[in-house]
């Protein structure tokens, strides 16, 4: 049976979480599908980790490392870790030059499929722009009072 303070701490825990991510104003709504239910938490986090690093490295050079301000600000929330795992993502690019801002807008949809797709071979994706944040963080956030999900949240700046 559940206990009615831990489903109380997870709806907590859920708008606390949509309350921060409203903070900010997303530019694209991703998701990361694997289509291999047997890969492990830590490998999803190894491949995220890994697809971020390549989006970012395309978008702003092999020294991207080096330029905090240029890097993609992001999300990433693990969904159905046990059965069918995959990533959904909040991503903003708000590169401080305007020209190149432009061109990460326009080439992030691609650059994302193929990193994805060189990371994950039976791998899908889907990149769209937010057009209702609200509603692209309610989406992100619905699985966030299972306290495995949430414990799988990757918070804007922790991949580095």
């Amino acid at each position: 049976m559940l206990d009615p303070d831990d489903i109380a701490t997870g709806v907590r825990r859920r708008a606390a979480t949509r309350d921060l991510l409203n903070r900010w104003g997303w530019t694209y709504f991703v998701s990361l599908a694997t289509n291999d239910p047997m890969l492990s938490p830590t490998k999803m986090r190894e491949l995220i980790r890994d697809w971020d690093a390549r989006v970012n490295r395309k978008l702003n050079g092999p020294r991207w490392q080096k330029q905090p301000e240029t890097r993609l600000w992001s999300v990433y929330a693990l969904e159905k870790p046990t059965t069918n795992p995959h990533w959904h993502a909040l991503v903003m690019i708000e590169h401080p030059d305007p020209a190149k801002r432009a061109w990460q807008l326009e080439q992030f949809p691609a650059i994302a499929e193929a990193a994805w797709i060189d990371l994950v071979k039976s791998g899908t994706v889907d990149v769209q722009l937010v057009y209702d944040q609200r509603g692209a963080i309610k989406y992100i956030a619905k699985q966030l009072t299972n306290s495995l999900q949430y414990e799988q949240l990757i918070f804007p700046g922790e991949l580095k």
